[in-house]
């Protein structure tokens, strides 16, 4: 509560000086990029292994009445070539995106969308659409979840604990386990799946989004990046898998959309050097990073986009509910100047 309390204070102290309002004026000369991944009722991003990944339903509605209000928000495509062209705005060019092609996306949050008037950008792991079984970071996280709520542990590296000891969190397993080869990987997810057997359980909202989903994601205006073929870390694959990750997912979402991809997304945040080169090779226009931060200089290092990455409960007011003047300030840097937060990198998925 203390802390919700003091940044409550700080918010409305920039807002009645006037600090926000001049720094949201200082922004029409960038990009503004946010940065969400699911959108779930409570009680689903309560139970979910790394609720920072989610908000509701009503805090995405309170932050895109917000925007609409403060921003001109167009997809990422639109947005970076209106900032290139240096095109005189009203109001601070931003844009919505989410990782993964989660089906609440399409459930859930274009809803809001529509309401609002406002168009977003889903980057799709371009494999996984109309999947029925979800993500292995999603079958492995909860699986670790059923473990350890069932009195047994898994240690750091997915073994399965016959006590609780020492157990790692879904997160630590998770996030090791992205650095695993791929074969070895889907070995660990398909030993913590079968450890718990029919306690795991997921919902609609759990898989990527179906073809058909995408498709009428995409005919509402809404744009469609890619977020690579299967969500690997890309700077550990050799030069031919890298290449089917950025290269490849552009081919399947463009033959599944009989659209142009024109956008990409690094997953967990993590590329090299010859992953800028692919995506400019590959016909991308720009890219988006896990950097936090606006984008102010016009054009420079389109592969390598910062964005905000949104973090329901950092917005939120003594009572829980979204701020709109929080919002703000995260969005005009203002919030980490003030709380001497850590920038370089955020929350992935």
């Amino acid at each position: 509560m203390m802390k919700e309390l003091v940044r409550s204070a700080v918010a409305a102290g920039c807002r009645a000086s006037g600090l926000l309002a001049r720094r949201e004026a200082q922004l029409r000369s960038g990009l503004t990029i946010l940065c969400y991944h699911r959108v779930l009722p409570a009680v689903e991003k309560a139970a979910y292994f790394i609720p920072d990944l989610v908000v509701t339903p009503e805090a995405f509605e309170a932050h895109c009445a917000v925007l609409a209000r403060r921003f001109h928000l167009l997809p990422l495509r639109e947005a970076f070539d209106a900032w290139s062209r240096r095109t005189k705005t009203d109001k601070p060019i931003a844009v919505i995106t989410f990782d993964d092609g989660y089906r609440d996306n399409a459930l859930l949050a274009v809803p809001v969308l529509a309401k609002h008037g406002l168009r977003a950008t889903f980057f799709v792991v371009a494999d996984l659409a109309g999947i029925e079984a979800p993500p292995w970071y999603d079958q492995a996280g909860r699986a670790v979840q059923v473990l350890r709520s069932q009195g047994r542990g898994v240690a750091p590296d997915g073994t399965i604990l016959d006590a609780p000891g020492p157990s790692a969190s879904p997160r630590e397993v998770v996030a090791a386990a992205k650095k695993r080869a791929p074969r070895d990987r889907a070995a660990l997810t398909a030993r913590l799946v079968a450890a718990v057997g029919d306690a795991l359980a997921f919902s609609e909202n759990d898989r990527i989004m179906t073809w058909d989903q995408l498709r009428t994601v995409h005919r509402q205006g809404h744009e469609i990046g890619s977020h690579s073929a299967s969500h690997e870390i890309l700077p550990l694959l050799d030069d031919e898998a890298l290449r089917a990750e950025v290269c490849g997912s552009k081919r399947t979402l463009e033959e599944g959309l009989d659209a142009a991809v024109d956008t990409f997304c690094y997953p967990n945040g993590d590329y090299d050097a010859r992953t800028l080169r692919l995506a400019g090779e590959a016909g991308y226009q720009c890219a988006v990073t896990t950097h936090r931060g606006s984008n102010k200089e016009h054009g420079a290092a389109p592969y390598e986009l910062k964005r905000w990455f949104i973090h329901e409960g950092r917005l939120a007011g003594p009572g829980g509910a979204a701020s709109p003047s929080q919002l703000r300030l995260e969005l005009t840097g203002l919030a980490d100047k003030a709380f001497a937060r850590e920038t370089s990198r955020a929350v992935t998925s």
